[in-house]
């Protein structure tokens, strides 16, 4: 007999728990998809960083290469500046001296 009890025993909780260990089956299946689509998204992620990471290293490496040749080109014009000071100045002064040769020229 208590044998028989034990067996109806156990049938009557395999029974009870089918619904429960169904259940725990749906759960344990959305876990494994949610896992999944974490890693999927994860590596999404880190691609798009990667991504980002190279656009904004091109964008820096560009920025610095237009610096340089901005500073490049100040230097030139700066330089090119210079001389044509020089050459103002030189351009008056012969001027100058051009009128008062002229002047003497006249009063003699």
């Amino acid at each position: 007999m208590n044998s028989e009890l034990k067996e109806i025993l156990q049938s009557v909780l395999k029974e009870a728990l089918e619904p429960i260990n169904q259940r725990l089956d749906r759960i344990d299946n959305e876990v494994k998809k949610i896992k999944t689509e974490q890693r999927s998204l994860k590596n999404e992620m880190h691609n798009r960083f990667d991504a980002v990471d190279l656009s904004l290293q091109v964008i820096q490496t560009g920025q610095q290469g237009a610096r340089e040749e901005m500073t490049q080109r100040f230097k030139e014009v700066k330089h090119s500046l210079s001389h044509l000071e020089s050459d103002i100045t030189l351009t008056f002064q012969k001027t100058a001296q051009n009128e008062l040769e002229l002047n003497r020229m006249k009063n003699q």
